[in-house]
């Protein structure tokens, strides 16, 4: 199949409002990513589809996609993927990482639906088909210092369908109460759930230690991205004080930041993003890689996307659900006996609006 027009679409660009109580000033309302749609289509009349989030302007993005990359591909079978990340990232050079890789990301993802959907298969089983379900953790859309009843509020729906537990986003001007809105949670969800801490890259070394401490005593799961990834050692400070796994990678704009982590071995959780990446073609071949080392791997990326990577290959031991930041789409995962499971469509099993 060779692809003969590649589409731009906006999905939606949503706002929510700032914590009306809490330590954290925020002057205006939080602005969720846009989400952009891509839709390929081939010489043959198949379409294959991706979406993902920008925190840049759409416009931007389309211009990228249909006037840089899209000619590129125009023509290119949809088989070589490997051959067309190559191509596109030495024709961009040092100009790659970042927007350029985000906004090809989109057209990688769609090149993987419909190689999933020329065999006939879902992505999931396209990818090996390793289990039929796959464990969820909830990512509330909720602003940084909201308080810990708007997290379990909007974490609710997901918990009630089996989500194992929340992801709680932490980093305010006051550590203690990031403290104490964790251990209000814990105390809500009970000591056996599944809960653990993103601090987004916001601690200095300091505060991550005397945190770590406290996730210890409350039984964290994790505690993510504690300190900033120019600080390794750090981070190696860190894993030898605290018994709380931690997990990195969600800004990682390369797989060799990844190699990196693996080979250093402080980490027990990988958190590729498939759109710094450039896509599901590096991000494969992180997952298949540590399947060599003691990690697990957790995708940072929505779940219509991550139930697939999660049901197809054996390293991903959990998915995020982000199902209230998400734009309006047909199809894509349910949940069966507390676990996500792609739906029997081929390939992502998505399609936009009202298609």
């Amino acid at each position: 199949m060779q692809i003969s027009k590649i589409e731009v679409s906006v999905l939606s660009n949503q706002t929510i409002d700032p914590p009306k109580k809490g330590k954290v000033p925020l002057s205006a309302p939080l602005t969720l990513p846009n989400w952009v749609g891509v839709t390929i289509h081939t010489q043959e009349g198949a379409v294959g589809c991706a979406f993902g989030d920008f925190p840049h302007s759409v416009e931007l993005a389309r211009s990228c996609i249909e006037r840089e990359l899209a000619p590129l591909m125009q023509g290119q079978s949809i088989h070589e993927n490997e051959r067309h990340f190559l191509r596109v990232t030495r024709h961009f050079g040092p100009l790659w990482a970042g927007f350029v890789a985000r906004c090809y990301s989109l057209i990688d993802i769609a090149v993987w639906d419909l190689k999933a959907k020329s065999a006939q298969l879902t992505l999931s089983q396209f990818l090996g088909g390793v289990r039929s379900g796959i464990s969820a953790m909830t990512v509330p859309a909720t602003p940084l210092g909201s308080s810990a009843e708007a997290i379990l509020s909007q974490a609710r729906s997901s918990l009630d369908q089996g989500s194992l537990g929340i992801l709680i986003p932490v980093g305010s001007a006051e550590p203690q109460f990031d403290a104490d809105q964790v251990q209000h949670i814990r105390d809500e969800l009970g000591a056996n759930a599944w809960l653990a801490v993103d601090a987004e890259e916001r601690f200095d070394l300091s505060t991550a230690l005397v945190f770590s401490h406290f996730l210890d005593d409350v039984q964290a799961d994790w505690f993510a991205n504690p300190v900033p990834p120019n600080d390794p050692a750090g981070l190696a400070r860190l894993a030898q004080s605290t018994v709380v796994p931690l997990a990195v990678g969600t800004s990682f704009h390369s797989i060799h930041s990844f190699r990196e982590a693996l080979q250093a071995g402080h980490a027990r959780v990988l958190r590729p993003n498939p759109y710094l990446l450039g896509g599901l073609t590096p991000l494969i071949k992180i997952c298949q890689v540590a399947e060599l080392f003691p990690v697990s791997i957790v995708p940072d990326c929505p779940e219509p996307m991550g139930v697939h990577l999660g049901c197809g290959l054996p390293a991903v031991s959990l998915i995020p659900v982000w199902g209230a930041a998400l734009p309006r789409l047909n199809g894509g995962p349910v949940w069966q006996k507390g676990k996500l499971t792609p739906n029997a469509q081929h390939g992502l099993g998505i399609t936009f609006g009202n298609d």
